[in-house]
């Protein structure tokens, strides 16, 4: 059976995964959905997700698992055996740029297309189709996923060759987390001299200091509180694993990671730690 063009499944129903599931959704698309956590799944169809997974009419397998262990193993165990030219496998994952490449040769392997596209936004922009998508793949490739992707991005940049996008997602993740973590620090300075966060942040966001974190303070907390209520473990927040996965791609292409080091060993306790203590003050209020 040929696949239509706007069928896909949707594989990991995360913070992210059920935000774009929901998206392709309200596009009108047939969206095929799985996740270890039965709960998402059925909350899934319950929106309109397809009441099981059909790969012999589904065109685009998205993966939007934590790390590449998952997509691996859900390919050898399951789904390798099922795909064929008809498919291509999306990755949206935040993976490392060796991963993306060797799990691009396992997928190619089968005669599916492969197009490496992490993404960047967060669940409320992924449900809207305003994510930046950073690309990879081979140039045909990827313009055979262009449906899919215009459809939960509003940015898209192709990068390169499987793994160049993986390294751009990398480098979003670790100025993401230096301005948040210098953030972090910054307020807590400013505190002891009595003036007010919202103040602070105001004023950092007329000047050069202005950075997404601040202007969307609270952001971490909310995530951090969405986590620990789906049982996400901590070690695996992108907060804890980013900045990890960006020390090894630099131990491999041979560049600097001093400043991903120093978040890897200060970032998630700041993070969980104003996280926790904003959930205590809700709860109080």
């Amino acid at each position: 059976m040929l696949a239509a063009a706007n069928t896909a499944a949707v594989i990991g129903l995360g913070n992210l995964g059920g935000a774009i599931a929901r998206r392709l959704i309200d596009c009108g698309w047939s969206v095929g959905v799985a996740d270890t956590e039965s709960v998402r799944v059925d909350e899934l169809r319950a929106a309109g997700a397809a009441p099981s997974l059909d790969l012999a009419s589904t065109k685009f397998l998205c993966f939007v698992t934590p790390d590449d262990v998952a997509i691996r193993s859900t390919l050898e165990k399951r789904l390798l055996g099922e795909l064929s030219h008809q498919h291509i496998v999306v990755v949206h994952s935040t993976i490392l740029p060796e991963a993306a490449r060797r799990i691009g040769e396992l997928v190619k392997s089968s005669g599916a297309a492969y197009v490496e596209a992490p993404v960047s936004g967060g669940a409320d922009r992924a449900r809207s189709g305003e994510l930046t998508v950073f690309v990879g793949g081979e140039p045909a490739e990827i313009e055979r996923a262009q449906v899919l992707l215009h459809a939960i991005g509003s940015q898209i940049f192709v990068m390169g060759r499987a793994g160049a996008a993986s390294a751009a997602k990398l480098a979003n993740q670790l100025v993401l987390f230096a301005s948040t973590a210098g953030l972090h620090e910054a307020l807590r300075l400013t505190e002891t001299f009595g003036v007010e966060d919202d103040l602070v942040l105001q004023a950092l966001r007329s000047g050069l200091g202005d950075t997404w974190s601040g202007r969307n303070w609270g952001f971490f907390d909310q995530l951090a509180s969405d986590y620990d209520a789906s049982g996400v473990g901590r070690e695996v927040r992108p907060w804890s694993k980013d900045p990890r996965e960006f020390i090894d791609a630099a131990e491999v292409a041979g560049t600097p990671s001093r400043v991903a080091a120093l978040l890897a060993d200060i970032l998630p306790t700041l993070i969980e730690d104003h996280a926790q203590a904003a959930s205590g003050r809700e709860a109080q209020s």
